[in-house]
């Protein structure tokens, strides 16, 4: 038996996420199978996992093992070890087969806190709190799992170990985690838009991931639908008590058929005449750093909100964002990229 953290670890969720996983050990049987786990630390032992057995097809150069006692430590080219000093309670461990065991989400969130930058931590946050798969993993159009967690049970979990190392950092990148993300683009825009300016975003408010507007009779539209999602909501109410609603609605490949234009144009009516303002951003605006300062310019006159002009270092902490959220191989300077020029679909990068 051994317990997998990090990028294996997460790929199982990824490749069980329809899946019925056991409940979280209890505490003492978690401490219990945590000395077993240092007694039997052995190169040879913890080569015998064989990770494709569940489902997991992505392949690491090597395997982050966590352990409670320094000496189970090893010396491998194969296998990196991470030693947990913290009190080993309920709620931390999953059995996933006799053979292996992995963090519960809130555990995996923590650990990863020291080990990714912040803005790849609140992605990583997304995902665990989203409804949507990554990577080889991916549908665009299949149906949604349900979310791993949510932001308030990551939050509990990490005020049970204050003053653990990266507790702090995972805190404040929590602030910035939006549940209920249906894509992994929805959850790349929001963090490009939504992030302080400090750290390379447009300093957007936080929204609301596909929010339900539902519909009277009278507004339905002829094919039936009784109400709409709206992808990403920002919703503000000035002090003279009027009350704004901003929805940017993302358009992957999937959108652009005849028959998606068509629905999407009579989504966007309804919704305007019901008072919301709505903005459909694509692939090509999101990878155009000029089309995403004028979208986000628009979100802010939208919401009646004061967009000061951002400092040259401003300029270059939100290139770094970009190409730190947006796949490496995928990202174009926006000098080079104009809107409409980008290919309507990319599978999105899936390595955290």
């Amino acid at each position: 038996m051994r317990l997998d953290v990090y990028h294996t670890a997460l790929d199982v969720y990824r490749a069980n996420r329809f899946a019925t996983f056991d409940a979280p050990l209890h505490g003492r049987e978690a401490r219990l199978l945590m000395k077993d786990i240092n007694a039997h630390a052995t190169l040879s032992e913890l080569s015998d996992v064989n990770l494709a057995r569940h489902n997991a097809i992505c392949d690491f150069p090597n395997t982050t093992v966590l352990v409670t006692d320094e000496s189970a430590i090893r010396k491998s080219d194969d296998f990196k070890y991470r030693l947990w000093t913290g009190e080993i309670t309920g709620d931390m461990i999953r059995i996933v087969d006799n053979d292996l065991c992995i963090p519960t989400p809130e555990f995996l969130y923590l650990l990863y806190a020291l080990k990714l930058p912040e803005a790849k931590l609140v992605e990583l946050g997304m995902e665990l709190c989203g409804s949507y798969t990554v990577g080889p993993y991916y549908f665009p159009n299949g149906p949604r799992p349900a979310p791993l967690t949510t932001p308030a049970k990551i939050e509990a979990f990490i005020k049970r170990f204050p003053g653990t190392r990266g507790s702090t950092r995972a805190m404040h990148a929590l602030k910035f985690v939006v549940k209920n993300s249906w894509s992994p683009m929805e959850t790349k825009v929001i963090i490009i838009v939504c992030l302080p300016v400090r750290m390379g975003g447009y300093g957007a408010p936080i929204p609301v991931c596909n929010k339900w507007f539902g519909l009277s009779e009278s507004e339905r539209p002829y094919d039936g639908r009784t109400g709409f999602d709206g992808d990403i909501v920002w919703e503000r109410t000035l002090p003279d008590g009027t009350k704004i609603i901003a929805i940017w609605e993302f358009d992957g490949g999937q959108h652009f058929t005849k028959d998606a234009s068509i629905r999407d144009g009579r989504k966007d009516r309804i919704l305007t005449s019901k008072g919301c303002i709505v903005q459909r951003v694509t692939s090509a605006d999101v990878y155009n750093r000029k089309a995403m300062d004028l979208a986000a310019r628009d979100l802010f006159n939208a919401l009646q909100l004061r967009k000061r002009t951002p400092s040259h270092a401003s300029l270059m902490m939100r290139d770094d964002l970009r190409e730190l959220i947006l796949p490496k191989q995928e990202f174009v300077h926006p000098d080079l990229l104009t809107p409409g020029s980008f290919p309507l679909y990319q599978a999105p990068s899936f390595v955290i």
